[in-house]
């Protein structure tokens, strides 16, 4: 799941990606849910190597195939019909949620001050 990098900006421009970012969490947990018995069979180089490495999938089953340079990686599950499909969705390995989710220390928030000085100084 590719999520938006937070950077510097107005808060108006920073609470879009925020917004954007939770809602592509919660969609992926929406799926999850959805999924009674999961079974995660691994992760593998090529779907040519997942299909001859779990070749008779049950729904439910779920594994990961990764790009040749493991830049990316797919989400393969078993659907109704015992095959691996994906939804075509391009997941990102290296996202880590600490990334987009940080605790503000108090002596942090003079940080703050100066974000709502910089969307003042910039609304319209």
């Amino acid at each position: 799941m590719k999520l938006n990098t937070i950077g510097d900006g107005t808060w108006n421009l920073i609470s879009s990606y925020l917004n954007y970012n939770f809602n592509k969490l919660s969609i992926a947990t929406s799926k999850l849910k959805e999924v009674r018995l999961v079974s995660f069979k691994g992760t593998y180089i090529s779907f040519a190597e997942l299909k001859s490495q779990q070749s008779s999938p049950v729904p439910g089953d779920y594994a990961c195939v990764l790009t040749t340079d493991s830049s990316e990686l797919f989400i393969y599950y078993a659907n109704q019909n015992y095959e691996w499909v994906t939804d075509g969705g391009v997941y990102d390995p290296r996202v880590i949620l600490s990334d987009y989710i940080e605790m503000i220390e108090l002596s942090n928030i003079s940080q703050i001050d100066k974000d709502i000085d910089d969307y003042n100084r910039h609304k319209t």
